[in-house]
């Protein structure tokens, strides 16, 4: 093993490739490590998903502007070879590619999340939104007609209503608790991983 031969180690497209492979693993670590946490909710799910999809389209532009701004590796590698050698260009083209077909594939795996949003948002905000059928069909054994009445009577209470207003502050409070520890560890991680390098 020790006298194996990697020829591709000395080609530049494939190492490309492959620092913006480690860039964008640890973009997909971080959602992970976010999507794991304890006392995730469905809409603290939701919004890490919406938001890491938002964060693709940001990464695809930075690759076709050639800022590399969220791809660390990728643009140190790009930069020491182009210090070495000022005349080499580097193809990029297919990499915005790549992160689109990644931004694809969350689209249509999490397509639940985009057709459940106004249900979900129902859960905690039931005053501010209606449901119709289509809504509560993933719900089974649920009457849209006794759902109707049950609002139109919680609306009307000025007690329920201080409750749904009081419990919405305090799912506000446990959704951002877990996304607070999530972002400390990832900052201590990354500040760990940098310091060994």
């Amino acid at each position: 093993m020790k006298n194996a031969e990697h020829p591709e180690l000395s080609d530049t497209e494939w190492l490309l490739m492959f620092y913006y492979l480690v860039d964008i693993t640890e973009h997909l670590n971080q959602l992970n490590v976010k999507m794991q946490g304890i006392g995730n909710t469905v809409l603290s799910l939701q919004q890490a998903v919406f938001s890491f999809e938002k964060k693709l389209e940001i990464f695809i532009r930075d690759i076709e502007t050639g800022r590399l701004l969220h791809f660390k590796k990728l643009r140190e590698f790009r930069d020491a070879c182009e210090t070495g050698d000022p005349a080499q260009r580097f193809h990029l083209q297919q990499l915005p590619g790549f992160t689109s077909e990644l931004l694809m594939a969350f689209k249509s795996r999490f397509g639940d999340f985009r057709e459940l949003t106004t249900l979900f948002k129902f859960i905690t905000h039931p005053h501010e939104c209606a449901l119709d059928e289509s809504h509560l069909s993933c719900i089974p054994g649920v009457s849209i007609g006794d759902l109707e009445l049950e609002v139109a009577d919680m609306t009307a209470s000025d007690i329920w209503m201080a409750k749904f207003k009081a419990l919405n502050v305090q799912l506000e409070g446990i959704a951002r608790t877990p996304m607070d520890r999530n972002e400390k560890n990832s900052s201590r991680r990354r500040t760990h991983s940098e310091n060994l390098e």
